[in-house]
């Protein structure tokens, strides 16, 4: 077998090779062929097959046909069968088919260039792909077969291997192969408070990679909030020193997410807490609790100024800040002289129209203990965080689709920040909302945004969580 294969690709063959005829036959009375005189090639030859549609729109969708058309090509390509989508949810293969570069990557992990046979796969062995960071990893493999697992959870079986078109090779496999960053967000970044404070990476749930990073360690820093840009690969978390209380003793850091390039971005803060990272114009949002105010500056620490601010004021004391930048609209939660005067306020990025939005002139008591803040910008609802022992998570609405309902979950253990994950809702999918429980060990949950489905987010590999307070989600560069 293995030398008819040999000599399959040694040769310019005209017709397609496969090797049981009945295939071979079924192939080429699907492409209208008659005798050799017209080659197929490796996306005719998958097009063909009544189980691989799924997989062509997705080649289709990426634009990568005519890579796997190009005549003087050699490529071995990986092919679920449409019954692994299936195991897929709807709006998944819709998140993959629309969403702007997730059809590439899956695409593009699918394929190797050279000719690839399973006999010629050992086990353990890397596979390289054409997703330039990401490999498929050979764990057993014999003449006709061959178990592969892919870079993040995923783990398949040849169901028929060895598929010999004109330009290269293909195998059905029972599994979808998926790289890091082909759905987003694919990885949660905490801020740990505890022993020697750390700003660490954790793989999240089966898009990315089960792995551990600590990007930062210092027992010199106490970080609270934490903001993401996923455009420059930087993580921001405050700092608040606070010491002597007021004064302009705090910090904001940055450091990559590959763990380089750490750097105070300003050293003279008072009091910082929540952070948020305007992606688009390169601007960071902080809270400056005891400051009073919401400031903005610049990525690299320059034009400090404040957005908006009541000077003095021990009811006006913002624990965290979140942004709408379509909209232009500030969030801010605030906290007040005793754990129950907390308020809600929005503003313009300018500080124009402050509005405190809760409580409202009905309510007889303020927020409790009110902390993390969290923005779905999609569907303009807004969660924040009550927290303490017996703490909640509340919705309240922006825009016009209302809540689901207004106490989204209750009785949690000390919640303290929060973040959502909404990359589904525009295809059909559930929004889920992650806040991290600021224990000893520590964990952060999620849970859909109707309240229901609550889950222990399964971000640890061999170290747990030691007191996280912010987070954020984000994704690998791919």
């Amino acid at each position: 077998m293995a030398v008819f294969f040999e000599k399959a690709i040694a040769h310019k063959f005209h017709c397609l090779r496969i090797h049981t005829e009945p295939m071979k036959l079924f192939l080429a009375a699907a492409l209208g062929l008659q005798g050799c005189a017209q080659a197929i090639d490796v996306y005719q030859s998958i097009k063909a097959l009544p189980n691989t549609k799924t997989f062509v729109s997705i080649i289709d969708a990426a634009g990568l046909d005519v890579m796997l058309s190009d005549p003087v090509a050699k490529l071995t390509v990986f092919v679920p069968t449409d019954d692994a989508y299936n195991a897929w949810p709807d709006y998944q293969l819709k998140y993959v088919l629309q969403e702007s570069g997730s059809a590439d990557k899956f695409g593009l992990y699918a394929i190797h260039t050279g000719i690839l046979t399973t006999d010629q796969m050992t086990a353990p062995m890397n596979i390289t792909t054409n997703a330039p960071n990401y490999q498929l990893y050979v764990q057993t493999a014999s003449d006709s077969s061959a178990q592969i697992n892919d870079a993040t959870c995923g783990v398949g079986q040849t169901t028929q291997a060895n598929m010999i078109a004109d330009n290269g090779v293909f195998h059905l496999v029972d599994t979808v192969f998926q790289p890091p960053a082909a759905i987003c967000p694919d990885k949660l970044f905490a801020a740990e408070q505890r022993t020697n404070a750390r700003i660490s990476s954790y793989g999240y749930e089966c898009r990315s990679k089960n792995e551990t990073r600590h990007l930062y360690i210092s027992e010199n820093q106490k970080p609270v909030g934490l903001a993401q840009d996923d455009k420059q690969q930087l993580v921001f978390w405050a700092n608040d020193q606070d010491y002597p209380r007021r004064s302009p003793t705090s910090w904001i850091s940055k450091v990559g997410y590959n763990e380089s390039g750490y750097a105070v971005v300003n050293g003279s803060l008072i009091d910082p807490q929540g952070v948020f990272a305007d992606e688009t114009n390169q601007i960071l949002y902080f809270a400056s609790h005891s400051g009073y105010e919401i400031a903005k500056m610049n990525y690299d620490g320059t034009g400090l100024t404040t957005v908006y601010g009541q000077p003095g004021n021990l009811n006006f004391q913002p624990s965290d800040v979140v942004v709408d930048v379509e909209l232009d609209r500030v969030f801010t939660s605030v906290e007040g002289t005793d754990t129950m005067s907390g308020s809600l306020w929005t503003f313009f990025t300018n500080g124009s129209n402050a509005t405190q939005l809760l409580p409202n002139e009905n309510a007889t008591a303020g927020l409790i203990q009110n902390y993390g803040l969290c923005l779905d910008t999609y569907k303009k609802h807004i969660y924040w965080v009550q927290g303490g022992h017996g703490g909640s998570i509340h919705c309240l609405e922006y825009g016009t689709e209302q809540c689901p309902k207004e106490t989204i979950i209750d009785g949690l253990n000390y919640p303290y920040m929060c973040d959502i994950d909404n990359a589904f809702a525009p295809y059909g999918g559930p929004t889920r909302i992650a806040w991290s429980e600021a224990n000893r060990p520590g964990s952060v949950y999620y849970a859909w945004a109707n309240g229901t489905d609550e889950e222990l987010v399964n971000v640890t590999v061999s170290t747990d969580l030691d007191a996280p307070m912010g987070l954020a989600f984000g994704c690998s560069p791919f």
